[in-house]
């Protein structure tokens, strides 16, 4: 299993900052390899069990789930449902701290995942510079172009606010997908029925 990890430090309130990344289709804005994305079943893109299906600039496509969101603890977990890359077990999880020195925020991200033997430092090296940290810049970026504007919108074209919850996903056949848990008790491959 391979463990990426990267992390950053963003010029900007970690109120801000979650706003736009709590809203789980809004990389279209921010991240530059993504070409294309909506929620699956135009479900809320801040629902936990949500599924956002995109394509990459490069041609290919990805659907990822939302597992976890804590708007308390400034975390989201996600996975790979499906994916025309040759990844399997993905799970990543973004986390912010609020940095204090200057009101910016701390954006960690890391995730876990399998590729075909022999190509574990081609993954790790697209997933870390490509996806973690082009999307660091990607998001600087997007917030020098939108000073003190509100950072995203629902679908519905309603400012997205925060709440204090913590909601995992589960997969139980005919459950409706949402039950409140623990971040740290969350085990994505029991969520999905898998084993290492």
């Amino acid at each position: 299993m391979i463990r990426v990890t990267r992390s950053a430090i963003i010029d900007a309130p970690i109120e801000r900052v979650w706003a736009i990344l709590r809203d789980f289709n809004s990389h279209t804005a921010w991240h530059p390899v993504v070409a294309e994305s909506a929620i699956e079943n135009d479900e809320p893109s801040d629902q936990v069990g949500c599924v956002r299906n995109f394509t990459l600039k490069d041609g290919n496509h990805i659907r990822e789930q939302l597992l976890a969101l804590s708007d308390a603890e400034y975390v989201a977990t996600y996975c790979i449902l499906d994916a025309t890359l040759p990844m399997q077990r993905y799970v990543a999880t973004v986390q912010l701290k609020r940095v204090t020195d200057g009101d910016r925020t701390f954006w960690h991200w890391q995730s876990t995942f399998d590729v075909p033997r022999g190509r574990e430092q081609e993954f790790t090296d697209l997933v870390g510079e490509g996806v973690y940290e082009g999307g660091f810049d990607g998001l600087r970026a997007f917030l020098r172009r939108r000073p003190g504007a509100p950072a995203v919108r629902s679908a519905a074209g309603a400012v997205v606010t925060t709440r204090s919850t913590i909601t995992a996903a589960t997969t139980t056949p005919g459950a409706d997908a949402v039950a409140a848990g623990s971040l740290s008790a969350m085990d994505p491959n029991a969520v999905f029925g898998k084993s290492n």
